[in-house]
């Protein structure tokens, strides 16, 4: 972790959670705390989740049973890290080939208070194309993973907002 490569975009964060329950939540409960605004379905957002084991799916499933894969598990380790391709483009776009998409690694470490810290990596953006710096900076803001990662500490803390 702690990759500052340009095209690498990596978050630190603390759960309110100890580490099983902490890594239980963002993949056994990815639905619960992913904002449907940031999938295909939207508010038609059925299910969204990945498969728990390397080589599962990240998918969601939308309006009329419609199935949209989003990514792959590349590594599984509970409850202390998990690893999947982000196959989506700047444009919204799925990509379904893996050697055009970037990574995600999300690794949980105990602390000594009973909570998680929590690093986030987003590896690889350059394998979107040309556009891969401006993917980085909208996924950097405000907007893109502190916005998704803040739901997952809300969910956490029980739907309180963290201070």
């Amino acid at each position: 972790m702690g990759d500052s490569s340009d095209d690498n975009l990596c978050i630190a964060r603390v759960v309110p959670l100890p580490r099983p329950e902490a890594f239980a939540l963002f993949t056994d409960g990815f639905g619960s705390w992913y904002p449907s605004i940031y999938t295909w379905s939207g508010d038609g957002l059925r299910f969204i989740g990945m498969e728990g084991r390397v080589g599962g799916h990240c998918f969601e499933v939308g309006p009329h049973d419609f199935r949209c894969d989003w990514g792959r598990v590349i590594l599984w380790e509970p409850p202390e890290r998990i690893g999947f391709t982000w196959q989506i483009s700047y444009s919204r776009a799925p990509v379904p080939d893996p050697v055009g998409c970037s990574e995600i690694e999300v690794v949980w470490s105990p602390r000594d208070d009973g909570s998680t810290d929590l690093e986030f990596c987003h590896r690889h953006f350059a394998r979107h194309g040309e556009e891969w710096a401006a993917y980085r900076e909208a996924m950097a803001s405000e907007g893109g993973w502190p916005y998704i990662l803040g739901q997952y500490l809300t969910k956490a803390a029980g739907g309180v907002q963290p201070s």
